[in-house]
């Protein structure tokens, strides 16, 4: 562009534009480049004001300003006892018909009828005496009291018939704890109630010495049976009774037992407290102790366990009739290797879990017979051979109990007369059942140590209090 073009007016005032905007850009440019150093940050103390605001306060308890509402709610009783319920039975009907309606009836009026087969006690009362409008409010009376469709044949029945008398009444015994009495007094009013039989616990301690079998001995020192046979099962986890007892052992038992006061009949074992057997110069003490759980069970003095893992014998009153080894096989004729234990006894005998385990077979296995598998764990189990039947119940897959029958004593499969092969395997090979050592139970927990030795001295003194009186 010429410089007279240049210098036209208009030309003039872009050019002086341009030329401002150029310096105003440069200008910026070069302020744009200077970095300014930041100021240091204040000191809030300085400058902001403390707040007045106060922490919050923790939520006070409604209980302090809301009203109480009142309620009728009473904390739950404890269950009271029977015996403050119902009143105590009496040994004869005319005592509870004299105690209840004051009246006096002979016993020579009392009749004692047997509950007949397909006989309700309705026709008994009418067999007795009373007439039909009696029984239908007696029997009213008593139904909710006891289920009269299980009351069973041979039921002793004592009746006091209305038919001139005072009074009509009837009473028999349900189980060891109760009677029912119902009582027809002079104004024709029925009145039936349960009442308790008085029961009498007392406390023995036996002592015996084995002479020709532990049975016969226990006999002849008094011991009940069902005591014996709860020492035998006790003692059954240590012990081998078919090889081990031998003639001179020893053996102690405190027990607590029950008699029915009215009939003055022994009602049962109660618990055995303390079981001491000397076998071979060995001497197996247990005693009784319930831990803080409210298990029960039996332990040495040091806390271990009785109960082991499996029982040696899982049978009773069973003689040893072939060991575990090689032997000549009774049908087949020639040697082999025995890899159980057999146990000769009556066809029917129970036999028990050894231990608790899973059922893994039941069934019928070629020379076995009837035959049981039980799964105890990863390491052990056991089988049980020649069975006659299994017990109600038992099928594969099942959860058995130690000491839970599983069957009974027979001779299926290859066997030349009844009796129990037994097998313990470990790993799945069989070992000889009277040789292997099995772990015992849970010890006392270290918790209740103190209390079960503390208990470990009440019992030897009841021990020597017993002494002392014989």
């Amino acid at each position: 562009m010429s410089i007279r073009n240049l210098l036209k007016p208009y030309n003039l005032t872009f050019f002086i534009f341009t030329l401002i905007s150029f310096l105003l850009i440069k200008t910026a440019v070069t302020n744009s480049l200077v970095i300014e150093t930041p100021l240091a940050k204040p000191n809030e103390r300085e400058w902001r004001q403390k707040s007045n605001i106060s922490i919050p306060e923790a939520k006070p308890d409604p209980a302090f300003f809301m009203l109480a509402i009142p309620t009728n709610l009473e904390a739950p009783k404890r269950k009271p006892d029977p015996k403050s319920i119902y009143p105590m039975a009496t040994k004869s009907l005319t005592e509870m018909v004299f105690k209840k309606t004051n009246i006096f009836i002979s016993s020579d009026d009392i009749q004692r009828l047997d509950l007949k087969k397909n006989e309700g006690i309705g026709p008994l009362l009418k067999r007795a005496g009373f007439n039909s409008k009696q029984v239908y409010e007696a029997v009213s009376n008593i139904t909710n009291i006891v289920n009269l469709n299980k009351l069973p044949v041979g039921l002793k029945v004592d009746v006091l018939s209305p038919f001139g008398n005072k009074a009509g009444a009837f009473s028999f015994k349900i189980n060891n704890e109760f009677n029912i009495y119902a009582i027809l007094d002079n104004k024709l009013n029925w009145s039936a109630f349960k009442a308790f039989r008085p029961v009498k616990k007392e406390t023995l301690f036996i002592t015996g010495k084995i002479e020709s079998n532990l049975y016969l001995s226990a006999q002849e020192v008094g011991l009940p049976e069902d005591a014996l046979i709860e020492f035998v099962q006790l003692m059954g986890y240590s012990i081998d009774f078919q090889r081990q007892i031998q003639t001179g052992d020893q053996f102690k038992i405190l027990f607590k037992q029950s008699f029915d006061v009215l009939s003055e009949k022994r009602i049962g074992l109660e618990e055995i407290s303390y079981a001491e057997l000397n076998v071979s110069d060995e001497s197996y003490k247990f005693y009784r102790f319930t831990d803080s759980e409210g298990k029960v069970g039996y332990y040495d003095e040091k806390g271990q366990s009785a109960r082991k893992t499996l029982m040696k014998t899982p049978i009773n009153g069973a003689r040893l009739s072939s060991g575990f080894g090689m032997r000549k096989h009774p049908i087949k004729g020639f040697s082999a290797m025995h890899k159980g234990v057999d146990f000769g006894a009556p066809t029917g005998t129970p036999i028990f879990a050894a231990g608790d385990g899973v059922l893994e077979k039941v069934g019928w296995i070629n020379g076995y017979g009837r035959y049981i598998l039980i799964r105890h764990n990863s390491t052990y189990k056991t089988a049980y051979a020649h069975m006659s039947g299994w017990a109600k119940g038992i099928r594969r897959g099942l959860r058995v109990y130690q000491g839970q029958i599983i069957g009974y004593v027979g001779s299926t499969g290859n066997s030349t007369g009844p009796h129990l092969h037994y097998e313990i395997l470990i790993n799945g090979r069989q070992v000889n059942p009277l040789k292997v050592k099995m772990p015992s139970g849970k010890p006392v927990n270290s918790k209740d140590r103190k209390t079960f030795l503390r208990k470990i001295q009440r019992i030897k003194q009841e021990i020597t209090n017993l002494n002392n009186i014989n």
